[in-house]
């Protein structure tokens, strides 16, 4: 999705929201696409965790898709 911006470069993928979290301690992005939903620990515990260690150098952009299965979430403060 964002491979074909010439003004953004995409330094790490992750899979979960544990290898999300640790990828952003090591690279240090300044914007992070994340799902909401995401296997292995969800995105919204992902978003909790970077922005609790990472606010003033990093940006979280969350998206997710609504589904049948849907559970209500809190918000992340």
């Amino acid at each position: 999705m964002l491979d074909g911006r010439p003004d953004l470069e995409v330094v790490g993928t992750a899979s979960s929201g544990p290898e999300g979290v640790a990828l952003c301690a090591r690279l240090l992005p300044d914007i992070v696409p994340m799902d909401l939903r995401m296997p292995g620990g969800d995105g919204v515990d992902a978003t909790r965790r970077i922005v609790a260690a990472h606010a003033d150098t990093t940006r979280v952009a969350s998206a997710s898709s609504a589904s049948p299965t849907a559970r209500p979430r809190s918000p992340v403060r």
